[in-house]
């Protein structure tokens, strides 16, 4: 394998697109990798949104992140990353800085503490040709130099810096609810292995998370592939079958201990899970009982 070329190899380049935008701003520029890069650990004082041109890479923080063309990468101050690659990496990056004494920057700063876990890691979204033409759009005010130039590049970039908070917050925010939902599902289960003696419908499961009662299920089947109420069955079957061995409670009483309605329909889930009715479970744990 190709020795990999280090930081501040020749391979690396960067140039400075454009220089003195307007604050936050002040710089964008394209960077270069060859194939077979492998940078140092580094960081900035500023933000970094990258937006990646040419790439099959990782970008390496305190994890690794699998970067691609067409990504836009949001990297916080301060945090350690650098690039890993077998091939050419080509990007551009957009630098700005808040400042902590400014107040109007302070709603902004906000957002991107929430998509970076303040600070702790890199955020990663999929581009849009749109940000890109934004990006020659502001180079093109810059090379025309007309009459208010600047200006028209500072809105331009502003409006391409909050595109990507929207995605990325509300993408951010998708993921974060998903995860309460997921700690929910697992409130949900210690509550079904505790109360399978009770009554419990989809409608209490769904109360229970505070969740439509099909929205619960469609989200409880995506992540566990069985249904609440067949899980909460299968629980009961589980606790029925060590009942089944005591030879002096009736399958009714059993029935009515782990929280089916009747013996009939008790029947008839046990027999849909393990092919049998209760009263041949009961026998077939009596005739292994007296082999032993």
């Amino acid at each position: 394998m190709k020795k990999r070329k280090s930081y501040t190899s020749p391979d690396s380049s960067k140039l400075l697109i454009i220089d003195n935008l307007p604050e936050p701003f002040f710089c964008i520029r394209e960077n270069t990798h060859k194939p077979y890069f492998c940078g140092e650990k580094h960081s900035h004082f500023f933000y970094q949104i990258i937006f990646t041109i040419k790439a099959n890479c990782i970008l390496e923080t305190t994890q690794e992140y699998k970067i691609n063309p067409c990504n836009v990468i949001i990297i916080p101050p301060l945090l350690p990353h650098r690039w890993i690659s077998q091939d050419n990496i080509n990007f551009h990056t957009f630098n700005f800085n808040l400042h902590h004494d400014i107040e109007q920057w302070s709603e902004l700063k906000q957002y991107l503490d929430f998509v970076t876990n303040n600070h702790q890691i890199i955020y990663i979204v999929k581009s849009e040709k749109n940000q890109l033409l934004k990006i020659n759009k502001i180079k093109e005010e810059y090379n025309n130099g007309l009459l208010g130039y600047k200006y028209m590049a500072y809105t331009e970039a502003f409006s391409m810096l909050f595109e990507i908070l929207r995605i990325a917050v509300a993408s951010r925010t998708a993921t974060y609810k998903n995860h309460q939902i997921m700690n929910k599902f697992d409130k949900a289960i210690w509550y079904l292995e505790n109360n399978y003696s009770k009554n419990i419908t989809l409608k209490d499961i769904g109360l229970l998370l505070n969740l439509d009662p099909k929205y619960c299920c469609y989200l409880f089947k995506k992540k566990f592939k069985i249904t609440p109420i067949k899980l909460l069955n299968n629980i009961r079957l589980k606790k029925a079958k060590i009942l089944l061995r005591d030879p002096n409670i009736k399958i009714k009483e059993i029935a009515f201990m782990v929280g089916f309605n009747d013996e009939h329909y008790f029947s008839k889930i046990c027999k849909k899970i393990t092919n049998k009715t209760p009263k041949k479970l009961r026998e077939q744990f009596f005739i292994q009982y007296s082999l032993k």
